[in-house]
């Protein structure tokens, strides 16, 4: 979990101004063999969120 600034592009689908502050989430996941099936990259707004760990 990072803290990261929005991109223009992500502002406009966030609806938010650019370079406003993002929570990104990334997770890696593997199949039984180890080999990579699923890369996430998920960005919040962190006043529209309550993360919990």
């Amino acid at each position: 979990i990072n803290a990261v600034k929005a991109t223009t592009e992500q502002a406009r689908l966030l609806e938010v101004a650019t370079a406003s502050p993002l929570i990104l989430s990334q997770s890696f996941f593997v199949d039984k063999e180890g080999k990579p099936i699923c890369l996430s990259r998920d960005y919040f707004v962190g006043g529209r969120y309550e993360l919990s760990l």
